[in-house]
């Protein structure tokens, strides 16, 4: 029985990408938009302070995917959603010093 080369290669491709994304499944990272679980969104006073956040949240397994660095506001995005931002002080001053945070509670004093 005689396959098309074009037949082969889409086959291959598929399995190659099959196997991609149950892998990164298995590893608890979605690479696909679905399902959506909401995000949560800090804000940092400091870059060192985002710095410390995001370490903070790798060593619970919440693992920094990419960061989206503007002009005047540092970003980090989570696989999970999670957002963490630090404005600089003229974004800040653009926007009349208004930040919003939120903050993590424990569950028994």
């Amino acid at each position: 029985m005689h396959l098309p080369k074009w037949f082969v290669a889409l086959f291959a491709f598929l399995f190659i990408a099959m196997t991609a994304v149950l892998t990164l499944m298995m590893q608890g990272r979605n690479p696909l938009p679905f399902p959506d679980h909401g995000s949560r969104i800090f804000s940092a006073a400091t870059p060192e302070a985002k710095q410390a956040v995001v370490e903070l949240l790798e060593q619970y397994g919440v693992h920094e995917r990419f960061q989206v660095n503007s002009g005047g506001v540092l970003r980090s995005i989570f696989y999970d959603g999670t957002i963490i931002n630090q404005a600089s002080e003229e974004v800040l001053a653009k926007v009349g010093m208004c930040t919003r945070a939120s903050a993590w509670w424990p569950m028994t004093p």
